[in-house]
């Protein structure tokens, strides 16, 4: 839950507290979050 609210916070991506077992590693996390930046919807 730490890790998506500082995640957020960097990003300005909203991230739900379940973001590490929807997306297990650091790439996938990674990925998530600049598909989510590209597409331009910040959730």
């Amino acid at each position: 839950m730490e890790l998506s609210k500082r995640l957020t916070t960097s990003t300005g991506v909203k991230l739900r507290a379940n973001l590490v077992l929807r997306h297990p590693s650091p790439r996938m996390v990674a990925g998530h979050i600049v598909s989510t930046l590209a597409a331009g919807d910040p959730q």
